[in-house]
């Protein structure tokens, strides 16, 4: 990569793992918030949420995923890519 394409990728890479720690972290605050409710009310059904809330979770990450690498890639010229 070029210097330029390098700082480009990271510039990528900082953004996609912001966004990442930000979807964690809310996904970690649901994920204590049922897990209280559970310890409250002894209902199993809450982690029925918290399911559909993880899929949510890894789908959301493996479409950002997938969005940084089209980005990376359209930084390659023909010889990179």
């Amino acid at each position: 990569l070029t210097e330029d394409q390098a700082a480009q990728v990271k510039d990528l890479y900082q953004s996609f793992e912001q966004e990442f720690n930000e979807a964690r972290k809310k996904i970690g605050e649901q994920m204590q918030e049922i897990t209280q409710e559970y310890q409250e009310n002894r209902d199993p059904t809450v982690f029925q949420d918290l399911t559909r809330k993880m899929v949510d979770f890894q789908q959301s990450t493996e479409k950002q995923q997938k969005a940084l690498y089209d980005d990376i890639r359209l930084l390659l010229n023909d010889k990179q890519a």
